[in-house]
């Protein structure tokens, strides 16, 4: 949890590259480590991924901490923050393209959460400035 952590005062303080780094790190340790290990650097990545350009990977990340398989242990589900960022993405993406988003998310497995995110934490460190 501490390198999700990382990511999330790394990305509010305005260091995009920074957080995506320690995102990947989290995302990675979490594939060998347990699902509350993802499902922390999910959430967290929720943010990472929203302001790092790239809103409907925010949305899949979004519905597997909410819908999916991580939901049952994502301790930050239902609260007040979750919320706001899920009204911050359904206006960039609008309702349809946030929950066709989300819906991909809530069907993916554990494994291919862990493979998603990587990919997705990826696609964004070739686009971010360093």
């Amino acid at each position: 949890r501490t390198l999700a952590t990382v990511a999330h005062l790394r990305i509010r303080a305005g260091d995009v590259h920074g957080a995506l780094s320690a995102l990947r790190e989290a995302s990675e340790a979490a594939q060998v480590g347990h699902r509350s290990e993802l499902a922390a650097a999910i959430d967290r990545g929720i943010d990472v991924l929203s302001r790092a350009g790239s809103p409907e990977a925010a949305a899949v990340f979004a519905g597997s901490a909410t819908r999916g398989p991580l939901a049952e242990v994502n301790t930050l589900m239902g609260s007040p923050v979750a919320a706001e960022r899920e009204v911050r993405l359904r206006k960039v993406l609008g309702d349809d393209r946030f929950e066709d988003a989300a819906n991909r998310g809530a069907a993916m497995s554990y494994d291919e959460i862990a493979e998603y995110a990587i990919r997705a934490i990826d696609t964004c460190l070739t686009n971010a400035d360093p």
